[in-house]
């Protein structure tokens, strides 16, 4: 639990972990988390003040903040309004698949905890709340091994997609490789659909480069043990066009 003192002098915005209070699910090339507080005042101000919280979320085997690994920055689905009985603040963030498969080789298995670090809140008039304790800026949970693993399942049997451009002198793929630069940097500020259209796009030149479309019209017609590595090739290129475009 931590508390957050607010702008009325004295009085405190309490936070703590709800029960799950952790949830993984399946983004472009990594995971939306979401995890959920309880926030409710220590004493009600006359006027319920609506505070938006945000905070770094860390990961790692221990609850020491100096021995994890920064996983994303959380943000309010809404705000949160000062009051006496319990309130749920929703907050949401994007991990990159790297990350998560980082995070799994670290835990070995084993539990997880969780680290809300740096944790910050603003007042609707852009007001700061400063914190009501100066070591309560951290809120700790641990995940036990079984809730995190279904947890990482259903974001690991989603799709996803990595595309390699080749690097030769043409300066068309020199174009698509700044494309595939350009949705990296889409998908780490979670602007997914954004991205995608990068990715298409960086395809394009691919296509046209090793003709991909008409060696695909030739493979469909053959077997998988048939088709050439120029063949395989141009299925994969076709079918993640086409997974991208749709």
């Amino acid at each position: 639990m931590t508390s957050l003192s607010l702008p009325d002098g004295g009085n405190a915005l309490w936070l703590e972990q709800s029960p799950n209070c952790l949830r993984l699910d399946p983004a472009f090339d990594g995971a939306g988390i979401t995890v959920e507080l309880k926030a409710w005042a220590q004493s009600v101000p006359q006027d319920q003040i609506p505070v938006r919280v945000t905070a770094t979320l860390l990961a790692g085997r221990s609850s020491n903040p100096g021995k994890m690994r920064a996983l994303t920055t959380l943000h309010p689905k809404r705000l949160v309004y000062t009051q006496a009985s319990p309130a749920q603040l929703t907050l949401s963030g994007y991990a990159s698949a790297q990350a998560l498969r980082e995070v799994e080789e670290e835990r070995e298995g084993g539990n997880l905890w969780l680290v809300l670090a740096d944790v910050k809140a603003m007042t609707l008039h852009g007001t700061p709340v400063k914190f009501f304790q100066a070591v309560g800026n951290n809120l700790a949970v641990e995940v036990l091994a079984g809730q995190w693993a279904a947890e990482m399942e259903k974001v690991t049997d989603a799709s996803y997609a990595e595309i390699l451009i080749p690097v030769t002198s043409d300066p068309q793929l020199s174009v698509a490789a700044g494309r595939v630069r350009k949705a990296r940097a889409l998908i780490r500020r979670g602007e997914f659909n954004a991205a995608a259209a990068e990715l298409r796009q960086a395809l394009d030149p691919v296509r046209e480069f090793y003709r991909t479309l008409d060696v695909y019209n030739g493979a469909v017609q053959k077997t998988s043990k048939q088709r050439t590595e120029n063949e395989r090739f141009a299925m994969y290129v076709q079918s993640l066009f086409g997974w991208l475009t749709s």
